[in-house]
């Protein structure tokens, strides 16, 4: 390293630890330093402009705006590639869609026309953004430049498929980029050779990566049929020199026969695929097979293209062979469990075999009802039998298992077979009848079930079987299956059953500590309750990492911010403290890291010519930039924020900056068991009690945010909010906001437009004048409604029942989320009466007046929830407070449910999870009175 580097290096290094430090003016000085020295270098140059444009005074602003269009019209250009890169980046920042940005680049290729690396530089530099319009301009001007590389050449195929499939192109965009990326694949094509590539045919296809790109090239312009003849073309096709017999390559084959109709020629391929793959004929060495993939043609891909072309042929004689083929396999044990699954789909597709589907139900659950995954083989064909077969069914199976009862001395392998088959006819059951809405007595039906479940639980656990702390226990899935039913009991008016569930978890959890279901259902139920710490500690036994941040966190820190803000202050036994703010900000802090490491493997297949993986990476890219759960966890970790005065805290709000469009909603629902019925909502549906989250959610609390930066700073930073609302949106849809989140959202509105008027000189008397009489209206309105004494005399539960009591989530997130914009609208205030020169000619005194007014209410509405508060605590730390918790949702159940939940976990453990959630309670409470002034002595 030359002493210039080793100086530019330490001064590097300077000036990024003033940044971090937010020392403008000392790294301002160190620039201009080096500028006296000499250094005039662009890098030197960028660095000095990108300071400016991120100072916190204005003026200062306003010269890094006019330095940075000087830099633009400079002559010569700027043409170092690290300079380049920092001005680009800088730029985008501040001066999004701007056309001098892609200019800087053509004037700096312009002048070093012979650097490849630059090229290179603007194409990568372009791609990772995401500018897909400018990426292939950068591509075909690196290919023009540089006709012999392969590289630029496929670059620019690809970028023109994705700028033509882009949201933002125009009609014109993709009718010209989509055959240009058609006729240079195509051309690459037509250029492979016997031989490998020649120089003169550099830019041919060369493995099944390139195939891969052409088929998908070729699919979004609908050449079906020719890309049908490329797989079967002797030098690209699938048993090619570059077809290399690519499983993938069968697959699209497959796709292919279907999207150009040719029902014929996928039957036969996916029959010839199936019979090279029976053991029979693999044996066969007299027999010559159709292709050369064996046993792989016994691939559930291929039998759903052949019964899919069987339907659509739908002849007698094809139905015919397609039914022997499934015998062919079937009939002799040929252990090929897609068979049979075949053999099911063949039945439900064919109407006339009702009765042979019954059948081939009953006959694949005898065989394999030992397998956890049984039901969920059968689950997609059962609504294919008609009602009366249904029931057959479930009848049939009863029947047979009757037979199956281990005795005593039975060994245990067998137990646990005969535990597992109960499990798999009581989610049949469950899935037929049980979760029907429309199910005749259905109260008694759910009631009887339930026990059925817990009675088959508590003789699982009599079989003393001992599994790794890694498993779930046999008989863990009936225990899931009494907690499905009694939260179907809870939608149809039945009170107590929350705290039945609640406790029924508990104590399949304290053995099978790893059984993901039920520690996902009970933090939703402890969500639900306003038991906050409870359902921290648990979420922190999930071990969520990497995407699960950005598709499962979501059921703890959905609204966390208003439910249980801070860290728990007590922990399991044997439990490390959890600071839970801190790992709201782990799980922002993963987005970041992993859309960092994203784009590091989509530069390196970029390079090493992975397009199908490529493909895949900017998806996953798409959803970790714009994924919705990451915003929704910067909103709650800036209310957290707020409420500690960010001592602690991380502030993510500079996050927001790259929202640029409506955020794509990656919250994974799936990941809780599902047995419903066909038809009906899925049965995490249940589970969420909350107005889900959207996007104009998002908005109401980026406009929150907002609001509390410029009372920060005295300067809008960021308007992200504009970004998320559409035409099609209407003002009036609320319904992804709670009764408090509206009411906030309206006084947010006016607190906003009272700082941004008040800045106006024109516009600051009348408007501001309105504004606080509007103010002062919605918070009259608000503490009569809301806040009163009497109001919240009637939500302290006047019985610790979980049911019949007021006290859950709905209280918590009312306190935290009024308290929130108290302290922003004290703020706001005190911003008015600064002295501020807008509003010189303001009437001070009828400001001073109308923040007076609004403040008594405040400090009304405070001592209204204060004393609340203090009521609710003294009464959850009255002495037989969780034993008479208890007594109300356990010992008053005339249905017999609570006397089975407490023989099976007796009396004391359920106290203790009634005391356990009392203490939960009184910490929220206890949070809510942290955020509260003193009371006046």
């Amino acid at each position: 390293m030359s002493s210039y580097q080793s100086a530019k290096a330490r001064r590097d290094k300077q000036l990024q630890e003033l940044l971090d430090g937010n020392h403008f003016k000392q790294a301002l000085s160190l620039c201009e330093k080096s500028f006296k020295k000499g250094d005039k270098s662009e890098d030197l140059l960028v660095t000095w402009v990108n300071i400016l444009l991120g100072h916190p005074d204005q003026a200062r602003r306003e010269q890094g705006k006019r330095e940075l269009d000087g830099i633009f019209e400079r002559s010569p250009p700027i043409s170092d590639i690290d300079a380049l890169v920092a001005l680009n980046t800088a730029a985008e920042a501040r001066m999004d869609d701007d056309p001098r940005i892609q200019r800087i680049w053509e004037r700096a290729v312009s002048v070093r026309e012979g650097d490849e690396n630059l090229y290179r530089t603007w194409f990568k530099t372009k791609f990772l953004e995401g500018r897909w319009t400018a990426a292939q301009k950068a591509a075909m001007m690196y290919m023009k430049k540089f006709p012999l590389s392969r590289e630029p050449f496929f670059w620019n195929i690809i970028t023109c498929e994705l700028a033509r499939n882009h949201t933002c192109a125009t009609e014109t965009d993709r009718n010209v980029l989509g055959p240009l990326a058609y006729r240079f694949i195509s051309k690459a094509a037509a250029e492979v050779s016997e031989e490998k590539p020649a120089s003169s045919t550099i830019r041919a296809l060369d493995s099944v990566e390139d195939i891969l790109l052409l088929l998908k090239v070729y699919r979004s312009q609908e050449k079906f049929a020719e890309a049908l003849k490329v797989l079967d073309d002797p030098l690209t096709g699938i048993t090619s020199r570059l077809g290399s017999n690519s499983w993938e390559l069968v697959r699209q084959k497959i796709e292919l026969y279907e999207l150009c109709n040719l029902w014929s020629e996928e039957w036969r391929f996916c029959a010839d695929l199936l019979n090279d793959a029976h053991p029979n004929n693999l044996q066969d060495m007299s027999r010559s097979p159709n292709y050369p993939f064996g046993k792989f043609g016994d691939d559930w891909k291929v039998w759903v293209g052949l019964l899919s072309a069987m339907k659509m042929i739908d002849t007698n004689e094809n139905f015919e062979a397609t039914k022997n083929l499934i015998h062919f396999y079937t009939k002799p044990k040929t252990n090929s469990r897609n068979a049979r699954l075949a053999m099911l789909l063949y039945y439900s597709i064919d109407v006339r075999e009702n009765a042979q589907l019954l059948t081939a139900c009953r006959e694949y659950f005898v065989d394999f009802c030992t397998k956890v995954a049984c039901f969920h083989d059968l689950q997609p064909y059962l609504s294919c039998l008609n009602r009366s077969l249904q029931e057959l069914l479930v009848g049939l199976i009863a029947e047979d298992l009757k037979g199956v009862v281990p005795s005593h001395t039975a060994p245990l392998t067998q137990k646990l077979n005969w535990i597992t088959a109960e499990i798999n006819l009581l989610k049949l059951d469950y899935h037929l009848f049980v979760s029907e809405k429309i199910a005749p007595n259905r109260r008694g039906l759910l009631r009887a079930f339930v026990r059925n479940c817990l009675r088959l639980f508590r003789v699982s656990l009599l079989i003393g079987i001992t599994v790794p702390v890694s498993e779930r226990r046999p008989g863990d899935d009936a225990a899931m299956l009494a907690v499905m039913a009694l939260l179907k009991l809870k939608e149809l008016g039945d009170c107590n059953v929350v705290f039945q569930c609640i406790a029924i978890l508990e104590f399949l959890l304290a053995d099978s500590k790893h059984n993901y279901d039920a520690l996902l259902i009970l933090i939703r139920l402890y969500m639900k309750l306003g038991a906050g710490s409870l359902a921290i500690q648990l979420h922190s036994r999930l071990s969520i990492k990497n995407i699960q941040h950005a598709t499962i966190s979501w059921i703890l820190y959905t609204r966390i911010s208003t439910i249980h803000p801070f860290a728990p202050t007590t922990t399991l036994p044997g439990q490390p403290p959890i600071d839970s703010p801190k790992c709201l900000g782990i799980a922002i802090d993963w987005h970041k890291s992993a859309e960092y490491l994203n784009r590091v493997s989509i530069n390196r297949m970029l390079d090493n010519g992975q397009y199908s993986m490529l493909f895949d990476a900017l998806e996953v890219d798409r959803c970790l930039k714009s994924g919705f759960a990451k915003f929704m966890f910067i909103v709650e970790s800036h209310r957290i924020g707020r409420f500690l005065n960010f001592s602690g805290i991380k502030d993510y709000s500079n996050l927001l900056d790259e929202l640029d469009s409506r955020p794509e909603d990656t919250r994974d629902t799936t990941a809780f068991p599902d047995a419903e019925a066909y038809g009906q909502p899925r049965f995490e549906e249940s589970l969420i009690w909350d107005p889900k989250p959207d996007h104009l959610w998002l908005e109401s609390q980026l406009k929150v945010i907002e609001l509390s930066k410029f009372l920060q700073t005295r300067r809008i930073k960021f308007r992200a909010w504009e970004r998320l609302r559409t035409d099609e949106d209407s003002t009036e849809n609320t319904s992804s906001f709670t009764r408090y989140e509206i009411h906030t959202a309206n006084m947010i509105d006016i607190l906003r437009f009272m700082c941004y008027f008040s800045r106006d000189g024109k516009r600051a008397r009348d408007t501001t004048c309105t504004l606080l009489r509007d103010l002062r209206h919605w918070y009259s309105a608000m503490s009569a409604a809301v806040l009163s004494e009497e109001r919240l005399e009637e939500t302290v539960p006047h019985y610790l029942s979980i049911e019949t009591g007021s006290l859950n989530w709905v209280y918590f997130h009312a306190m935290f989320t009024i308290l929130d914009v108290f302290r922003l609208t004290i703020q706001t205030l005190d911003y008015l009466l600064e002295k501020n020169p807008t509003l010189h000619s303001f009437d001070q005194d009828l400001l001073k007046a109308a923040s007076i007014d609004i403040k008594a209410i405040i400090g009304v509405c405070w001592a209204n929830i204060h004393k609340s508060v203090t009521t609710i605590i003294n009464k959850l730390r009255r002495s037989g407070a969780a034993s008479m918790m208890v007594d109300n949702t356990i010992n008053r159940d005339e249905n017999l449910i609570g006397c089975n939940v407490k023989d099976l976990i007796g009396m004391p453990a359920l106290v203790d999870i009634a005391s356990d959630i009392c203490s939960s309670w009184v910490e929220g409470l206890e949070a809510i009175m942290r955020l509260l002034p003193a009371p006046p002595t």
